[in-house]
């Protein structure tokens, strides 16, 4: 049986733990919404657990081909992609054409980088060195888009072959001799490892990922994309009505 000191140091003990949990609460929820994304004044706080925001200036790291859609669009996509990796040949059918209307409205440009995976995929770099091949001719999201819709239609890698390049070429009236030249000589080499070594020093480590203005997504998450992009939007068009 307890007499009356030990059950006073009994409940003093139970009134300190329970201060130390609480404090422990606090400092542990308080520590947790200090490491979400800020989402600045965008005024939505949905779960952006998958968006990061980066302290990246979304301009230097447009690269050198051309974009889909009008360069001056306040929101630019920049993906780095494979063109042999599964996820990014979804990517025409689940982000372009979504968001065409935005890309027709002069408020969304998209910009591709190219991160070759060589090691799984040795014969994607086929197709980027082709794909500039075709830009040299004003044919890049032709070749581009093609390219991954082949892909998908059960060539597979085999849009990595010589034939199907210089076919895919001849197909969209290329000047074949000045093609055949550019991709055997290997004349864009340095622009995809460039593309490469910029992607690492960005932190990405797998395909797709993608930079929505400042704010990053890991991987074909078509909802944080959107999302991003919605907030963005929300966000310029707010600025534009002060």
């Amino acid at each position: 049986m307890h007499n009356n000191s030990s059950f006073k140091k009994e409940n003093f003990f139970l009134i300190i733990l329970g201060i130390i949990v609480i404090f422990f609460l606090i400092y542990f929820l308080g520590s947790f919404n200090i490491n979400k994304v800020k989402i600045g004044n965008f005024g939505n706080k949905e779960n952006l657990d998958r968006i990061k925001e980066t302290s990246v200036d979304i301009n230097t790291i447009l690269g050198n081909l051309p974009p889909l859609g009008n360069p001056n669009a306040p929101i630019k996509i920049v993906e780095f992609g494979d063109f042999h990796c599964p996820y990014c040949t979804q990517v025409p059918e689940l982000i372009y054409k979504p968001l065409q209307q935005y890309i027709d409205n002069n408020l969304v440009a998209i910009y591709f980088r190219d991160f070759p995976l060589d090691q799984i995929h040795p014969f994607s770099r086929n197709v980027h060195l082709a794909s500039r091949c075709a830009n040299e001719q004003g044919k890049y999201w032709d070749f581009h888009k093609k390219a991954f819709e082949d892909f998908n239609n059960g060539l597979g890698q085999k849009t990595g072959d010589k034939d199907y390049l210089f076919n895919l070429a001849k197909n969209l009236n290329l000047d074949e001799n000045k093609f055949k030249e550019c991709y055997e000589t290997k004349k864009y080499e340095n622009d995809i490892n460039n593309d490469y070594i910029q992607g690492t020093q960005l932190g990405i480590q797998g395909t797709p990922g993608f930079f929505v203005n400042n704010l990053f997504i890991a991987g074909l998450d078509v909802e944080s994309i959107n999302k991003a992009i919605n907030l963005l939007l929300g966000n310029n068009l707010s600025n534009s009505n002060n």
